[in-house]
C-alpha cells in the first residue's frame, strides 16, 4: 500500500511495536485457530498445533480450530482454509463472550448499529449490507452513500425481526445483547436462528480506541476482508505511531490538563478514568484528564468542581452543531459561545487562554483515529507543528473509504477550527 505524505513523516508502515499506540497489537485474537494465542492466524499457528498432536506444546484456548473438541490434523486442515481464504465455517468468540460459529462466504450483512455500518465500510463491504439501522438513515447519510438507501430495521430499541428475516441474511450483526433485553425484541437473536439456521448473530463493538483493533480483526477474518483489515491497520499504525514516539518523551508537566465533556448547556458530565476508551485518547494525545481519579465512569459533576479543577482545555464531544452534514461553523460558533458564557467554564485557565474547543463526537469515538491527530495537534501544537490532521482526514475519506468529500467545502469537525499554513483544519476553507 502506497503511504502518501501526511503532514508528519512516516518512516515505515511496519513499526516498531515500541512506537504503536496501546492497543495497537497486544490482543489475542479469539478466533478458533489462533492457536499461538498472538493477534492474527498464521503458518505458526498450524506448527503450534502441530506441536500440541506430537506432545511438545501445551493445548491453547483457540487450538481447536474446527471447534469438534478434538485437537488433531482436522485443526491444521482448517487453519490453512482459514489462512488460504477457502473456510466454509470460522468460530469465534463475539464481544459478549458468547462462542459464535459463522458459515462463509458471508455476502447478507443486517447492520443493526451505525459502528458496525461504519466498520464494513473501512473494510470495503458495503456491497455486502442488506439493511440499516435507523441512525444512519437519518443523519449519516454524506458519509454512508452506498448505504443509506437500504431498508431500515429500526433503533437498537426496537429491532424488526420481521423485517430483519425477510432479507434472509447470513448474519446480523448486534452491539451488546444488553441492549436486546433492555430494548422491545428480547428474543431477537433466538427468533432469528430459530427460523434461518445458517444464520448467526452475534455482537461487536468496533467502536473505542481500547476495542476497535480486536473487534475489526474478528469482523474481518469472519466477512473475509483480512487483507484489507490489515492494509487499514498498517496505515493507521503509521502516522499514529510517530504521534505515540513524541507524547511518551513529554514529562507530566508538560502535559495540559484536559476536561472532557459533551454538548449540553445547562449541566456537565465528564468521564474518569475508568472508561478506557477516553482516558486513552486524552493521554495518546499529550494530555491528563483532570476526572481520572474520580469515582464511576460516566458521571455528572457540579459546576464547582469545574473552577475548582481549573482545566488548560476542554474539550466538548459536539453531535449537534458540528458533523459531516455541517458546511458552515455558524451553529458552533454559537453554541460556543453559550458555554463561554456559563461561569464555570468562563472562570477556567481554558476559557480565559481561548482553548475551549468543539470537536465531533464521532472523533472522540469510532473514529478516534481520525480525532487523535486533531486532539494532538490541540493540544501540543508545537510539538505538532509539522502535523497536519486534515490531510490525514482526506486520505481516510477519499482513498480508505472511497467517498466524493470535500474537506475544504463540507464538514465541521474542530470549532474554533486549527489554522494550518494560513488554511483552517477541522472547518471548511472559507
Amino acid at each position: 500500500m502506497n503511504i502518501e505524505a501526511l503532514g508528519i513523516v512516516i518512516v515505515a508502515v511496519c513499526i516498531s511495536l515500541a512506537l504503536m499506540p496501546a492497543g495497537a497489537s497486544d490482543f489475542t485474537l479469539e478466533i478458533f485457530g489462533n492457536a499461538n494465542m498472538d493477534d492474527t492466524i498464521d503458518e505458526l499457528d498450524i506448527e503450534y498445533v502441530q506441536g500440541i498432536i506430537d506432545g511438545t506444546n501445551d493445548e491453547t484456548e483457540f487450538a481447536d480450530a474446527n471447534y469438534d473438541g478434538v485437537i488433531d490434523e482436522k485443526d491444521i486442515e482448517q487453519i490453512r482454509k482459514i489462512i488460504d481464504g477457502t473456510d466454509d465455517m470460522i468460530t469465534f468468540i463475539d464481544y459478549d463472550g458468547s462462542v459464535e460459529s459463522v458459515h462463509k462466504p458471508v455476502n447478507r450483512i443486517v447492520s443493526t448499529y451505525t459502528y458496525h455500518t461504519w466498520a464494513l465500510s473501512m473494510l470495503g463491504a458495503d456491497d455486502k449490507i442488506v439493511a440499516i439501522d435507523e441512525t444512519v438513515k437519518k443523519d449519516q447519510d454524506k458519509i454512508f452513500p452506498k448505504t443509506k438507501d437500504l431498508p431500515s430495521i429500526g433503533s437498537w430499541s426496537e429491532y424488526d425481526a420481521e423485517k430483519i428475516l425477510e432479507l434472509n441474511p447470513d448474519v446480523v450483526i448486534i452491539y451488546t445483547r444488553d441492549w436486546l433485553t433492555e430494548g422491545s425484541n428480547p428474543n431477537l437473536e433466538k427468533t432469528i436462528e430459530t427460523f434461518y439456521p445458517n444464520c448467526t448473530v452475534f455482537a461487536c463493538m468496533p467502536r473505542d480506541i481500547t476495542l476497535m483493533r480486536s473487534e475489526m480483526a474478528k469482523l474481518y477474518y469472519v466477512i473475509g476482508a483480512k487483507e484489507t483489515g490489515i492494509e487499514l491497520f498498517e496505515w493507521i499504525d503509521g502516522y499514529l505511531g510517530q504521534i505515540s514516539e513524541r507524547v511518551d518523551s513529554l514529562p507530566d508537566g508538560d502535559k495540559p490538563r484536559v476536561f472532557r465533556t459533551d454538548n449540553d448547556q445547562t449541566f456537565f458530565h465528564t468521564y474518569t478514568g475508568n472508561m478506557g476508551e477516553w482516558q486513552t485518547i486524552i493521554e495518546q494525545a499529550g494530555g491528563l484528564n483532570v476526572a481520572k481519579d474520580l469515582e464511576g465512569n460516566f458521571i455528572e459533576i457540579e459546576p464547582e468542581w469545574i473552577i475548582e479543577s481549573n482545566p488548560d482545555i476542554i474539550i466538548v464531544g459536539d453531535s449537534k452543531t458540528i458533523g459531516y452534514s455541517k458546511d458552515s461553523t455558524t451553529e458552533a460558533e454559537a453554541y460556543l459561545e453559550t458555554l463561554l458564557s456559563n461561569p464555570a467554564i468562563a472562570t477556567t485557565n481554558a476559557a480565559k487562554e481561548g482553548h475551549v474547543y468543539l470537536m465531533d463526537m464521532k472523533f472522540l469515538m469510532a473514529e478516534w483515529f481520525i480525532g487523535l491527530p486533531y486532539l494532538a495537534k490541540l493540544l501540543h501544537p508545537d510539538l505538532f507543528e509539522d502535523l497536519d490532521p486534515e490531510a490525514i482526514h482526506k486520505e481516510y475519506l477519499n482513498r480508505i473509504r472511497g467517498l466524493d468529500y470535500d474537506l475544504d467545502r463540507e464538514g465541521v469537525f474542530v470549532y474554533p477550527p486549527i489554522v494550518i499554513d494560513d488554511g483552517l483544519a477541522g472547518a471548511p476553507d472559507r
